[in-house]
């Protein structure tokens, strides 16, 4: 990634060492961003992938819990602070390197690579309002970069369909693309994950999800 590179090509106000808290990679956090880059792609970014392109049962469900696990890291890292963003108020590295995974995750991987433990907007309320206040911003910061390079029918459509990655595996007597090339078929989902709360009828204490007895 190029970050100062080329600010010399830049107005004063455009370059990294002037934009707000230091740039996209902040010198005063720089190693704790790349620290977190680097498990974030390797279990979250990379982790989805290696889920739904695994091609044994172990591999998938290894790939899966690590992927979950990290989720459930970003969402604790989030959720106890009071700023919107991974690192504080500013957008940095670390925002736009995981947002592309969980902008794909709820229509794409949760389904097609059987990342179906939870879904994204169901389940991680914090990851939840962090996308959506990276999609929707117009600021000058982003200028709506987030919503105008993310389309959801285009993600949809390339992981359901013969479209996508770049390699190719012959099933069933076709040629299948990318995505479509997945061997999802050959294992059992880890998910969903499935909850029954216990609930007591407020009339009797009968442990009941709709008490019968009181209703009759």
């Amino acid at each position: 990634m190029l970050y100062e590179e080329f600010d010399a090509l830049l107005p004063k106000e455009r370059r990294e060492a002037n934009r707000p808290n230091g740039g996209l990679l902040p010198r005063h956090v720089r190693d704790e961003i790349e620290k977190m880059n680097s498990w974030v792609y390797d279990t979250i970014n990379n982790g989805a992938c290696r889920a739904g392109f695994a091609t044994t049962q172990e591999a998938y469900e290894d790939a899966v819990k690590k992927l979950f696990t990290s989720l459930n890291r970003v969402e604790g890292i989030l959720s106890k602070s009071e700023e919107p963003y991974l690192f504080g108020k500013y957008i940095t590295d670390a925002d736009i390197r995981l947002y592309p995974t969980i902008a794909r995750f709820d229509v794409a991987y949760y389904t097609l690579f059987m990342c179906n433990v939870w879904m994204i907007k169901e389940h991680y309320p914090g990851i939840q309002k962090w996308f959506q206040r990276l999609y929707w911003d117009e600021s000058e910061e982003t200028r709506g970069a987030f919503w105008k390079s993310t389309n959801f029918n285009a993600v949809s459509e390339a992981c359901s369909s013969e479209i996508g990655h770049e390699s190719n595996m012959l099933m069933g007597g076709q040629i299948k693309k990318g995505y479509g090339a997945t061997p999802r078929r050959q294992f059992v989902p880890l998910g969903p994950a499935v909850e029954a709360p216990q609930t007591r009828c407020a009339r009797c204490g009968l442990i009941a999800i709709s008490c019968f007895k009181c209703a009759r």
